[in-house]
């Protein structure tokens, strides 16, 4: 059942503000390209949201020679080209733009809760896009 509550405050004359108890989640679908590099997906988000990611659908980091998922590939020899080396190279991460230094390790699919505020911006963990090639299929529920 979805109440509402509504709040009427006078204010040299009257403004209203309402709200729902339940907030309604929003879907947000699209391609994402890993030869873009980073992706402003437009989806702003507060601190303690729910955020739920899915990525689908295969890319290569190398000129079309190996051919990755989102989960990315684990191999120490990938590190140096990572953006973030703790993270496996090729998977698809994500950060908010008021923590950029901070990214969510995402893979093909994950539910977070948000550390911060910001924009949504995702990307996969390769520093040079330049040899990117592929797409991946991008489901944000929020």
């Amino acid at each position: 059942m979805n109440k509402q509550l509504i709040v009427v405050a006078i204010l040299l004359g009257f403004t209203t503000w309402s709200w729902t108890a339940e907030e309604k989640e929003q879907t947000k679908e699209f391609i994402y390209k890993p030869e873009v590099g980073w992706h402003k997906t437009g989806i702003i988000v507060k601190e303690g949201q729910r955020i739920k990611i899915r990525a689908n659908g295969s890319w290569s980091p190398d000129a079309g020679k190996m051919k990755l998922t989102a989960s990315g590939i684990k191999e120490d020899r990938w590190i140096q080209y990572s953006i973030a080396p703790k993270i496996a190279h090729g998977r698809f991460i994500a950060y908010l733009s008021d923590k950029p230094e901070e990214y969510y390790n995402i893979g093909g699919s994950k539910t977070f809760k948000s550390k911060s505020s910001g924009e949504l911006i995702i990307g996969v963990n390769d520093k040079d896009k330049s040899n990117n090639q592929g797409e991946l299929e991008i489901r944000i529920t929020y």
